[in-house]
């Protein structure tokens, strides 16, 4: 029977071994085997640049009205998840959040557009409950105290089927601070509920923020980060990408982390878009990036066609960058790359 490890077999002479070690593509596969071949049209994966060690987290994306969300919501005429995660009471839930979101009508299928499945590899193997990444619908023409409306309803909605309480106050007075506190154009374009990971913080992703406002938005904030260590990285790499989204980590308060993703409009890849190169050479001279990760991540990309039942057509590339900084800590690149089947 074919499963969406047979995906990533079509797939695995892309990955170098120091993006992607032989061992590590083993546990990968086998995570992709709970999973049916077509729960999923996009994938991806999340290296650590500048550390050796030749692994990757994994991403499923699940869009509305997909036989991916028909599968997570045990509602699928002809596919359905591993035995082993249908007992597993974690699953369980998330499997309820996926029938809610499926109700027609309902409240989160009327604003969630998509979620992510991200799947953290904690060794030896990877971790088969995911932190959920979603994206409300239309928050780009929302005002701020309209997006916070909307997300606080959402998010209570989703910690009832999860966790069996409202999302917390003390969350939600950070939150609610964040979202008003935003430029006029900027949004929350996702939102990430870290639920393996033993924090009770979450993410909040803004995109459409000008980062010349976004030192004054953190100071808006009370934000306890090095604000200076910032404002430098982005005088070093604004000019270097077309735009950046923010990633903030919310707890009690706004804690003093930040990721800069950083992308080139249009995807555009290596082959095509000279900036590439030029950027990571830069990066390498920053000591962010290893040469062996940087030659991993261009040879991903391409196109690749197979023949199951049907031909299937992978398109591999990168997405973005994101630079890492926790306070107190050396600054960090992790980069997102993947595949459209089609």
């Amino acid at each position: 029977m074919l499963t969406f490890a047979n995906h990533i077999s079509d797939i695995g002479d892309k990955f170098s071994p120091d993006l992607l070690a032989p061992a590590y593509l083993k546990e990968l596969k086998e995570l992709c085997g709970l999973f049916p071949f077509d729960i999923s049209a996009d994938f991806g994966f999340e290296s650590r640049l500048g550390d050796p060690a030749p692994f990757c987290d994994f991403f499923l994306e699940i869009r509305e009205k997909s036989e991916g969300a028909a599968v997570l919501a045990g509602k699928s005429r002809i596919s359905s998840l591993s035995p082993s995660l249908l007992e597993d009471p974690a699953w369980q839930k998330i499997s309820a959040l996926f029938s809610e979101w499926t109700n027609p009508g309902s409240f989160l299928e009327e604003k969630v557009f998509l979620f992510w499945l991200e799947f953290d590899f904690v060794g030896p193997g990877y971790n088969p409950v995911p932190n959920l990444f979603f994206q409300i619908r239309n928050a780009k023409g929302m005002t701020g105290p309209d997006q916070w409306s909307s997300m606080k309803r959402v998010l209570d909605e989703m910690y009832l089927i999860l966790f069996g309480i409202r999302f917390p106050d003390d969350l939600g007075h950070t939150m609610n601070r964040s979202i008003l506190e935003l430029p006029k154009e900027a949004f929350v374009f996702q939102f990430g509920l870290m639920l393996p990971r033993k924090t009770e913080a979450v993410r909040l992703i803004i995109a459409g923020l000008d980062t010349k406002h976004l030192s004054s938005y953190l100071d808006r904030l009370n934000w306890s980060g090095e604000k200076g260590v910032i404002e430098n990285l982005i005088a070093k790499y604004q000019h270097r990408f077309d735009y950046a989204v923010v990633n903030l980590h919310l707890g009690n308060e706004i804690l003093p982390d930040l990721g800069l993703e950083l992308y080139l409009k249009n995807l555009k890849q290596p082959n095509w878009e000279p900036r590439w190169k030029e950027n990571f050479h830069f990066l390498e001279s920053e000591s962010l990036l290893l040469e062996s990760k940087r030659i991993g991540l261009i040879g991903y990309c391409g196109k690749k066609t197979v023949a199951h039942l049907y031909k299937v057509n992978y398109v591999n590339g990168i997405n973005h960058l994101k630079l890492v900084y926790k306070k107190g800590m050396p600054l960090g690149l992790k980069g997102y790359f993947g595949t459209y089947i089609r």
